[in-house]
């Protein structure tokens, strides 16, 4: 009788730990899930708000040069170099945008990984409570 209740005990305690570790798990779960949201919404608009100023900038600076030059092989070698220098801004905006959704890509391993090892630490708990008895 003192082993089934002994059973009964060990199998009590070990659901109510895991219940605890569940909850602890699901709790680090949210606070990771509100993060990447927050970091996506960011990039999402830092992106929107990049594209308004590129914009914006392109055309001042267009309207600014079809009005100061005369000379159209001045107009083609200052229009060039505002393209280029246009494209070197887009492309090194790119790489930042790309180098934030990388982040994005480790996003909850640390607490998948950690319930794993509470899974495996359980089964361990479990299977030496039954081997004891």
């Amino acid at each position: 009788m003192q082993a089934i209740q002994n059973i009964k005990t060990g199998v009590k305690n070990i659901f109510i730990t895991m219940l605890e570790l569940a909850q602890v798990r699901l709790e680090m779960a949210r606070i990771e899930l509100s993060q990447h949201t927050r970091h996506l919404v960011s990039v999402l608009i830092s992106v929107l708000i990049l594209i308004v100023l590129l914009f914006i900038a392109l055309m001042s600076g267009l309207f600014a040069i079809n009005t100061y030059f005369d000379d159209p092989s001045q107009r083609l070698i200052a229009f060039s170099s505002i393209s280029g220098i246009a494209l070197l801004f887009i492309i090194i905006s790119i790489f930042v945008i790309f180098n934030g959704l990388k982040k994005q890509r480790s996003f909850m391993q640390s607490t998948l990984k950690e319930v794993k090892l509470d899974i495996a630490t359980l089964k361990q708990l479990a299977n030496h409570s039954n081997s004891n008895q």
